[in-house]
């Protein structure tokens, strides 16, 4: 069979050494968490609406929206992680080891490359649809703000969040065709939208030592082969260097938890993977966006390089409340790697979890919850009949305390203001 992709690297060269399968997963295993099929495709699960859209007491009337946005489902970032699982579904194809699951992943991974059709990275039609429901539920849900016809919106420059943008700004425009929208992307809004590409001290910890130990240690105690083996066969070379046998296992995991955001029917998991195997290669997915992106016990320099983005929420929010400048509407469109670390700075409940025990994350630190395609937070000022103005924060449209051990939805905006100045540097 022709290979599925053709690269300019070479294939990998594998060891003659064989890793024994037993000898991986003969290591004590960290607590296995038991979250569903759909959760454990972790970031890449599509955007899970509100089943009831929430409301606000009658006495309080929305007059302004900071909306912080994730493009919508996409096309793989890149042929990358295809390419590693494909090359070693050929091999095991040429020494005759692939198994009929082996070669039914093999398909799916060709019909990956086909439907993709060189669209790597790009927004698709499922997420071109997230953005557009979420405008219309915030359109329908908060009208007051778009009445004064003002609306301004900003994205990453990378082309799905500059779609996802526009995507959500048409509906608007649908549904009020007077509104004045003004939508601009580019490098100029890296600093807000794309800090961890550019953030001098996060290269630096993103680069440390102490990261990469940390996140190898724990990826090794939770990885298993067992699913490679179901596709391999058992004869099949692994590789012995462990970081090439990493790649391995999150790729045929990445292959598979992905298909939902692209529209392509998913085949029956467990063909592959077991249930707890399934929550184990999601967890070293989640633990690697966990230490990357938010605050540790390795140090808050991820949640820091968005103090950029929290000073822009309050600086325009206090322009807009307290001195009538700016728009009463006012998005932004980046991506999860804006919104983790984002979350992870304001110390909300679901996104805040420092502790020694790195077991703690698979159960209380999720990137299902927090980031699926289309994530979006928002802060909503709201004025009272008395003038005086409070606000909600909502994390992917569900309302969450702002304020850690104050359990209020709806807080004084000068409170909740003088909280945020207090998160910053």
């Amino acid at each position: 069979m022709k290979n599925i992709l053709h690269l300019a690297r070479p294939a990998i060269i594998l060891s003659a050494i064989i890793v024994s399968i037993t000898q991986v997963d003969a290591r004590t295993p960290l607590t296995v968490s038991n979250h569903t099929w759909q959760e454990c495709t972790g970031s890449a699960l599509p955007y899970p609406a509100p089943e009831v859209t929430p409301s606000y007491p009658d006495s309080l009337q929305p007059v302004m929206i900071n909306h912080v946005g994730r493009h919508g489902a996409r096309f793989a970032a890149s042929p990358k992680s295809i390419s590693v699982i494909a090359r070693a579904l050929d091999t095991a194809d040429s020494l005759g080891t692939i198994t009929p699951a082996g070669r039914q992943l093999r398909e799916i991974a060709a019909q990956v490359v086909h439907h993709t059709d060189g669209r790597w990275g790009q927004l698709d039609s499922l997420g071109r649809a997230e953005q557009r429901e979420i405008a219309s539920r915030m359109y329908r849900l908060f009208p007051q703000p778009f009445k004064t016809g003002n609306v301004t919106a900003i994205a990453s420059y990378v082309p799905r969040c500059r779609a996802s943008m526009y995507a959500f700004v048409h509906e608007l425009a649908l549904l009020s065709p007077r509104l004045d929208i003004s939508a601009d992307a580019g490098p100029e809004f890296t600093p807000l939208m794309r800090f961890f590409k550019t953030d001098t001290a996060y290269l630096a910890f993103r680069e440390s030592h102490e990261l990469k130990h940390t996140f190898k240690k724990y990826a090794e105690s939770a990885l298993t082969i067992a699913p490679l083996e179901r596709v391999l066969g058992a004869g099949f070379p692994f590789p012995a260097d462990k970081s090439e046998l990493m790649d391995l296992a999150i790729a045929e995991y990445q292959l598979l938890a992905g298909l939902s955001a692209i529209s392509l029917p998913s085949p029956d998991i467990s063909q592959y993977f077991t249930p707890e195997e399934f929550n184990r290669i999601w967890s070293i997915f989640n633990m690697r966006q966990y230490l990357r992106y938010s605050r540790s016990i390795l140090g808050d320099t991820p949640a820091l390089a968005a103090s950029a983005l929290l000073a822009d929420i309050i600086a325009t929010t206090d322009s807009y409340v307290y001195h009538g400048a700016g728009a009463p509407v006012q998005l932004r469109f980046g991506h999860a790697e804006t919104l983790m670390p984002f979350l992870s700075l304001l110390e909300i409940a679901p996104a805040h979890l420092i502790s020694n025990n790195l077991d703690e994350v698979a159960t209380r630190w999720l990137d299902f919850r927090l980031v699926p395609m289309a994530a979006n937070v928002r802060f909503i000022v709201f004025r009272a009949p008395s003038g005086r103005h409070y606000l909600r924060f909502d994390l992917n449209e569900r309302p969450l305390p702002l304020i850690p051990g104050n359990t209020a939805i709806y807080l004084p905006l000068t409170k909740a203001l003088t909280h945020l100045q207090s998160l910053l540097p």
